[in-house]
């Protein structure tokens, strides 16, 4: 059998894209278990992790993911090998606040740096100008209060997320590194909630990633999108009405969540009653949520139209 030029491009596509399908991190999502890199991420990615929601295959090759994977990979042994009283890939457990458990592996544990996770772009200069994503903090966030319960670490340990341009054109990296901070765990916490809420109650949970990137790399973009758009225009009065009012709606409970999140910092150690409502502090058990029974239904989707 000859093969041409077409042929091994297709051989070394399958290869790479096998080798990313197969890595631990993604059965694990398979599985619908989410760990410190998913947790601070997009919480209507949560949910429908939550939910079970259809996936779908992703018809861009994994060139991306697997190239980040394995420069990860060389870093994290080019760090050990010059440091040797550290180590990669450390399994953590964590249990938060909240009663939750989670784990992961660092990327690389030393006694005298702290935890360091490495992460590869093409280019530096957004993180440079805007900082590290809330989901990488909160990632390294629980990495080191793991560490810390577990003894691998002090109380006053520090973190460094350790960005590298993947493309070669600045040879340094930049780092950002800190000090636990409970803030943003407790953060992290209340965006879980906010997933586990929508999974249960079937309503949508904030997306925290723009469009273009949930097209390209969430295997949720149609279950959570869509992309079928439907045809014909409404006419009647009625459903013309009808629309606008769901819309009007989905705007007031978006202000109203607002005005619960301030109202509820705001009441925070306050027990009693105003004589009109009655305030208390209801204790809810943790847990880590898996995934939920689906039961069949009819969802209504409206959305206003972009200009």
């Amino acid at each position: 059998m000859t093969f041409g030029p077409n042929d091994i491009q297709d051989l070394v596509v399958k290869a790479y894209s096998a080798q990313s399908t197969n890595s631990a991190r993604t059965q694990q999502a398979l599985a619908n278990i989410l760990g410190p890199s998913d947790l601070g991420g997009c919480r209507a990615k949560m949910a429908h992790t939550f939910m079970d929601s259809p996936r779908e295959e992703r018809s861009t090759p994994p060139w991306a993911a697997f190239v980040g994977t394995w420069v990860g990979e060389g870093l994290e042994k080019a760090y050990v090998a010059a440091r040797p009283g550290s180590m990669a890939q450390v399994r953590v457990e964590v249990d938060l606040p909240s009663g939750r458990h989670t784990g992961g592996n660092v990327d690389v544990l030393d006694p005298e740096v702290g935890v360091l996770d490495f992460k590869s772009r093409d280019g530096l200069s957004a993180i440079q100008h805007d900082g590290p994503p809330f989901k990488h903090v909160a990632q390294i966030m629980c990495y080191l209060l793991g560490a810390i319960q577990m003894g691998l670490l002090p109380e006053d340990a520090k973190w460094s997320l350790v960005y590298v341009d993947r493309s070669g054109a600045e040879p340094e990296p930049y780092v950002v590194s800190g000090s636990f901070e409970p803030e943003i765990i407790a953060e992290m916490e209340e965006r879980i909630a906010e997933a586990e809420h929508a999974a249960l109650f079937r309503t949508e949970a904030p997306r925290d990633e723009p469009a273009q990137l949930c097209a390209r790399f969430c295997e949720f973009y149609t279950a959570c999108r869509g992309d079928w758009q439907p045809e014909g225009l409404i006419e009647d009065e009625a459903s013309v009405k009808a629309a606008d009012r769901y819309l009007a709606g989905q705007a007031m409970v978006r202000e109203g969540e607002a005005l619960k999140k301030g109202a509820k910092a705001d009441l925070q150690g306050v027990e009693g009653s105003t004589g009109t409502a009655v305030v208390r502090w209801v204790q809810v058990n943790g847990g880590r949520v898996e995934a939920f029974e689906r039961k069949t239904t009819l969802r209504l989707d409206v959305k206003p139209i972009k200009s």
